[in-house]
């Protein structure tokens, strides 16, 4: 438990998608370590995760839009920081959002991203013009501190932050969150995702080579495909996140299908180090970005873009005994390249700091 004394750090996180979770419980968890701080988390998701953990320093989860506006967080006093996780994408959570930024309800306020930081976001037509107004008028700037995973985005070539706030830090993810689970192994591929996949040529690819798919996705990334057929299951991402790891668990390999027209080289990077994280042996689109993590057929299986004999081929090695090795190689690299607890300690050090 924390001391009496303990600095009070308010943590919001209002959308609701894996990175933003993974990013939650490692910071609750480097929480746990410190005793003179103690974390107030504030949720705007429209599902209401039970599988987040509740633990002694945190406390204030508060779910659901109208019990958010009327918290009266506006007392600046209460905290020593405040923590925002992401830039919420759907319009009315950037809508609350933007007004608790301006409320700034901590003397300092910082910003700590995973994977939204592009303007505009390719691909993302559903984010409200709001936002994008907002953050072409430099509303950015109003963060002490900018804490961004993901080096694909660390240029502010348009001076959206403050000189010298962003804090830059290689791609990461909660390797102590997906660790491996002694489930049985069901045998089929496992794939996730909503940007840039290419969920037609992974059906065919698994067809071809006599294997199942369970994917987590929306409607419109697997346009093309149905959502129940023979060997084919689909499930809407958000509403079963909490079912996630199991099914990665369960699962012979994962794959990250990603279109060979993509626009964003870390596509898919998430996913990909979900299963590496998990021990699982990864397919992926082989880019400069899934080079970084992955060596092929070390830790994981890049195939050609596009390619579906490509993708069949990786697919084949990553589902013969061979994948087994591989994948606990790929634990060990995703512990040692991809970590997050270190990026969750840089954030909580510079709010005890506040």
């Amino acid at each position: 438990m924390p001391s009496r004394s303990a600095r009070r750090v308010l943590l919001v996180n209002l959308e609701e998608a894996p990175e933003n979770l993974h990013l939650e419980m490692a910071l609750v968890r480097e929480s746990l370590r410190r005793r003179r701080l103690s974390l107030d988390v504030v949720h705007g998701f429209n599902h209401e995760y039970d599988f987040i953990p509740r633990v002694a320093n945190t406390r204030g989860w508060r779910l659901g839009g109208a019990e958010f506006d009327n918290e009266g967080l506006a007392r600046p006093a209460r905290y020593a920081a405040a923590v925002f996780i992401d830039i919420p994408s759907r319009r009315g959570r950037f809508a609350q959002w933007s007004r608790l930024v301006a409320r700034r309800p901590a003397p300092r306020l910082l910003l700590a991203c995973n994977h939204l930081m592009v303007w505009p976001a390719p691909g993302t037509a559903e984010l409200a013009d709001a936002k994008t107004r907002a953050l072409s008028r430099g509303f950015l700037r109003v963060f002490d501190q900018a804490f961004l995973l993901s080096h694909d985005y660390l240029e502010d070539r348009e001076g959206r932050f403050r000189p010298g706030a962003i804090v830059a830090h290689d791609y990461a993810l909660d390797c102590r969150y997906y660790a491996p689970l002694r489930l049985r192994d069901e045998g089929f591929a496992f794939s996730a995702g909503t940007t840039q996949r290419d969920y037609p040529l992974l059906r065919r690819a698994l067809a071809a080579c006599r294997l199942d798919g369970k994917i987590f996705a929306d409607a419109a990334a697997c346009s093309g495909t149905p959502r129940r057929a023979r060997g084919w299951e689909v499930y809407d991402f958000n509403e079963n996140l909490d079912r996630v790891k199991a099914a990665l668990a369960r699962a012979r390999l994962v794959v990250v299908p990603i279109r060979a027209d993509a626009g964003n080289p870390g596509a898919g990077l998430t996913i990909a180090l979900m299963g590496m994280a998990m021990g699982k042996p990864v397919v992926a689109r082989d880019t400069v970005e899934m080079r970084r993590y992955i060596r092929d057929g070390h830790d994981g299986f890049l195939y050609e873009g596009g390619s579906a004999a490509s993708l069949e081929r990786a697919i084949s090695r990553a589902a013969a005994p061979l994948g087994r090795a591989v994948g606990r190689r790929a634990r060990r690299a995703a512990l040692r390249r991809a970590d997050m607890g270190d990026f969750a300690a840089l954030v909580l050090d510079e709010a005890a700091r506040a």
